[in-house]
C-alpha cells in the first residue's frame, strides 16, 4: 500500500470528505494503479457522502482518456454505470471508448446501433445487451456440457443467434439468450482458450504439473467431472495410452488442491470451488507415543479455516504458542501467511506479541502489511485493531489521528459495544496521550471535526467528552470560545449565504479548477509547467476554503432576536459608541457571514467584535486608534 493510498484511506476513515479530492489528484499524478483506485472509489461509495465516488471516478476516466489508456478507461466508465442512472453522456463515452479500442471493427458499430448504446436507449439495459453479444464474438472459445469444447463460428445479428462449431465436429445454432444460459465462455489464459490457441503449453503442463492441468480444466468449465469424463475431455491433451500414468501423477495433487471439492456420491467426482473447501481429516492418530487430535497431526495439510478454528479453541497461551511453533516448523512455505491470519483470531494478547516477534524479525514486510490490513479493516478485526491501538507507539508509530478516528467509529457503533470498555481505556490512558498526539497532527478545523464525532460517540461517557473537549481547547484556544456554546452564531440570511457559497464552490469552482488542472497537465513536463503549478495551488486553496466553510456550517446556529439581551453586549445587539468629541457611531454585532463594513455590521469573531462582547454601557473600548465609550445597547433588527 502506497503512502498516498494510506493517506486516502485514513482521510476517508476520519470522514475528512472535503480533503479526499486533493489526495485523489495526487494519486492521479503519481499514476497509481487503476485497480487500486477503483477499490478506493468503492470504499468512498460505501462510506463517503453521496456523489463523491462518481466525481472521483469521473476525474480518473478523464485522465485515462487523455493518456489514451482506453482499456482502463472503459473499466472506470463501467464502474460509473451503477452510480449514474441512465446518463446518456456516460453512454456516449463508453461507446467512443469501445470504438477507440476496436478501430475499424464493423461488428462494434453494428452492435452499438443494435443495442442502442449512445443512441438514446437506457444506458443499463443497452450496455447489458451489448455485453451479452460481445461475449459471443467470432472465435470465442466455449464449453457445452454435452458437446464439450468449441468456439463461436458466427454471430448473426439479424436473427440474434450464435453459430457454434465443436471439436467433435458437431455444429449448433442458438439464440443469444439461450447461449448465455447454456454455454461456458472461456477466459483468456484458461483451458478453453489455450486448447484452441496454444495446445503445446497444455501438453507441457500435463507432463510437468498434471494436477494443475486438471484444476485448470475444472475451473474453466465449471463442471463436476468424474475420472472417465476427465479422460474424454482431456483426450486432445493427454493421449489415451498416456492416461493411466498421467492420472497416477495427478490424483494426489487434485485431491489435496484446496479449491477442488471431492465428491464421493453417487460416484467419485471433482469440482472447482472459488473459495477454499474443507478437506476431510482422520479423527485421531498416534504421534510420538501420545494421541493427538487429527487437526494437530495434520497441520501440514490443514486448511487455514480449520487451523484458525483449532487456534481459537486452544485453552491458553501455552497451547497457542506450541501450535504456532508447529505451524512455523511444518508449513515452511506459507507459515507467514498463516501467522497473519491467526493474528486476527481470538483475544490472546500474548499470542499476538509472539506472532509480532516472529514476523517482524524474519519477515518485516509481511508484518507491516498485516498491521496495515488490521488498521484498514478495523471493523472486521476489532480485537486485533484494539491490540494495535494499545501498542501503537511500537507497531504503528505514525498517524495517531487515523487510529483515533477508527476508534471513534467503533465507539459510535452499537455493533461493537462489547469493545467499548477496552477502547475507552486505551483512549484515556496516560492523560489521553493518544488523543493529544492525534490533535497535534491536525489543524484546528480537523480537530473541531473530531470533537464533533466525540460528542456523538455513544460509547463515551459524558465526563470523558468534557475532558477531551478541554484537552482540545488547551491546544487550540479559539476552540474554547465556540465550545462554550458549541455553535457559531449568525443570522438566517447569513447562514443561507454561506450555504450558497459552499454549493457554488463545490458545483462550479471545483469542477472548473479540475478542468484547468487537466488542461495544464496535458501540456507535459509538470516540473516546468507554471500553469499546472498555479492550477494546483488554486485547487488547494479551494479545498482548504471548502473544508473551513463546511466545519463552520456544521456548528452554525441562527441568532434568535427574542433571546438577545441588552444588559451587556451580546451577539445580535446594536451598540452605540461615542468618541472623545461626542460623535456617535453605531455598530451591529452579528455572525461571520453577516459582516458588512459599509453598513457597520461587525462579526463577533473579529477583533473589534471580541473587544465589544460582554461590555456594558459606560465601558470603553479602543478601535482604530480612538477610545470609544459605549452609550447604549439595543437589540438589532435581524430581518
Amino acid at each position: 500500500m502506497t503512502d498516498l493510498t494510506k493517506q486516502f484511506r485514513n482521510r476517508l476513515g476520519r470522514k475528512e470528505y472535503d480533503r479526499l479530492e486533493d489526495t485523489w489528484l495526487e494519486l492521479l499524478e503519481a499514476d497509481s494503479a487503476v485497480d487500486d483506485m477503483l477499490g478506493l472509489a468503492e470504499l468512498v461509495e460505501r462510506y463517503g457522502p453521496a456523489g463523491k465516488a462518481r466525481f472521483l471516478l469521473g476525474l480518473l476516466a478523464e485522465t485515462l482518456r487523455d493518456k489514451r489508456r482506453h482499456g482502463e478507461q472503459l473499466a472506470v466508465l463501467r464502474a460509473l454505470v451503477p452510480l449514474s442512472g441512465d446518463d446518456q453522456n456516460l453512454a456516449s463515452q463508453i461507446a467512443e471508448t469501445l470504438r477507440q479500442l476496436n478501430p475499424g471493427d464493423e461488428l462494434i458499430e453494428k452492435l452499438l446501433q443494435k443495442t442502442g448504446l449512445s443512441y438514446g436507449e437506457p444506458l443499463r439495459s443497452s450496455l447489458k445487451s451489448l455485453d451479452l453479444h460481445l461475449r459471443f464474438r467470432p472465435g470465442t472459445p466455449v464449453f457445452d456440457s454435452e458437446l464439450g469444447a468449441g468456439k463461436v463460428e458466427r454471430l448473426d445479428l439479424l436473427l440474434d443467434r450464435v453459430v457454434l462449431e465443436f471439436r467433435t465436429g458437431a455444429s449448433l445454432s442458438l439464440p443469444v439468450e439461450s447461449a448465455q444460459q447454456r454455454l461456458r465462455v472461456g477466459e483468456g489464459g484458461g483451458f478453453l482458450s489455450l486448447l484452441d490457441s496454444d495446445l503445446q503449453s497444455l501438453r507441457a503442463m500435463a507432463a510437468d504439473r498434471p494436477d494443475r492441468l486438471v484444476a485448470l480444466y475444472l475451473q474453466d468449465t465449471g463442471q463436476r467431472a468424474g475420472v472417465d469424463e476427465l479422460r474424454t475431455r482431456l483426450s486432445d491433451v493427454v493421449p489415451e495410452p498416456e492416461w493411466e500414468s498421467f492420472w497416477e501423477r495427478a490424483r494426489k495433487g487434485v485431491a489435496a488442491d484446496p479449491h477442488i471439492a471431492v465428491h464421493t456420491r453417487p460416484t467419485r467426482s471433482f469440482q472447482w470451488s472459488e473459495s477454499p473447501v474443507e478437506k476431510h481429516q482422520p479423527r485421531t492418530r498416534e504421534v510420538g507415543g501420545r494421541r493427538r487430535t487429527a487437526a494437530e497431526a495434520e497441520i501440514s495439510t490443514m486448511t487455514p479455516q480449520a487451523l484458525a478454528r483449532l487456534y481459537g479453541d486452544a485453552s491458553g497461551f501455552a497451547q497457542r504458542r506450541r501450535l504456532l511453533e508447529r505451524v512455523e516448523a511444518e508449513r515452511p512455505a506459507d507459515w507467514q501467511t498463516l501467522f497473519a491470519r491467526l493474528f486476527t483470531t481470538g483475544r490472546d494478547k500474548r499470542a499476538r506479541r509472539h506472532i509480532e516477534e516472529r514476523l517482524n524479525r524474519s519477515h518485516p514486510d509481511v508484518w507491516r502489511r498485516l498491521i496495515e490490513d488490521v488498521v484498514t479493516g478495523y471493523r472486521q478485526k476489532p480485537e486485533a485493531f484494539l491490540w494495535v491501538l494499545e501498542n501503537r507507539d511500537r507497531v504503528h508509530p505514525e498517524g495517531k489521528a487515523g487510529l483515533v478516528s477508527r476508534a471513534l467509529d467503533l465507539l459510535e457503533s452499537a455493533v461493537h459495544r462489547v469493545h467499548w470498555t477496552g477502547l475507552r481505556n486505551v483512549l484515556a490512558e496516560d492523560g489521553y496521550a493518544v488523543l493529544r498526539s492525534a490533535f497535534k497532527e491536525q489543524d484546528e478545523t480537523e480537530t473541531r471535526s473530531m470533537l464533533g464525532r466525540v460528542r456523538k460517540a455513544e460509547g463515551l461517557e459524558h465526563f470523558r467528552k468534557q475532558e477531551i473537549s478541554q484537552l482540545a481547547a488547551e491546544l487550540f484556544p479559539s476552540i474554547a470560545e465556540t465550545e462554550e456554546t458549541g455553535h457559531i452564531l449568525s443570522t438566517v440570511q447569513g447562514i443561507s449565504r454561506a450555504q450558497s457559497e459552499l454549493k457554488h464552490l463545490l458545483k462550479v469552482e471545483m469542477p472548473k479548477a479540475a478542468d484547468e488542472l487537466g488542461r495544464a497537465r496535458s501540456q507535459g513536463d509538470l516540473s516546468e509547467n507554471y500553469e499546472y503549478k498555479a492550477a494546483k495551488e488554486k485547487q488547494a486553496r479551494l479545498v482548504a476554503g471548502i473544508r473551513r466553510l463546511r466545519a463552520d456550517l456544521a456548528h452554525a446556529r441562527p441568532i434568535v432576536r427574542s433571546e438577545v439581551r441588552t444588559a451587556q453586549v451580546e451577539v445580535g445587539c446594536r451598540v452605540v459608541l461615542a468618541d472623545d468629541a461626542g460623535q456617535e457611531l453605531g455598530y451591529t454585532l452579528l455572525g461571520p457571514w453577516d459582516s458588512d463594513p459599509d453598513k457597520h455590521i461587525v462579526s463577533y469573531l473579529a477583533p473589534f467584535g471580541k473587544a465589544l462582547l460582554g461590555r456594558k454601557p459606560g465601558d470603553s473600548v479602543e478601535f482604530d486608534g480612538r477610545l470609544l465609550t459605549i452609550v447604549r445597547i439595543e437589540a438589532a433588527a435581524l430581518d
